[in-house]
């Protein structure tokens, strides 16, 4: 896992979140870090969408 990760959001992000159910953090995740989510999922048997 990368060192020094900002998990701050801000105040439009969560504006954005009361008022739409979701919000979009660009960079949460590397590409390594997002495959790993990928497979979790797809071993669980859960629908998985997504773009690349």
């Amino acid at each position: 896992m990368r060192q020094g990760l900002n998990t701050q959001i801000s105040e439009t992000q969560i504006e954005f979140y009361r008022a739409n159910g979701y919000v979009v953090i660009e960079g949460l995740l590397d590409d390594a870090e997002l495959g790993v989510w990928r497979e979790t999922l797809a071993d669980e048997h859960l629908p998985l969408i997504y773009t690349k």
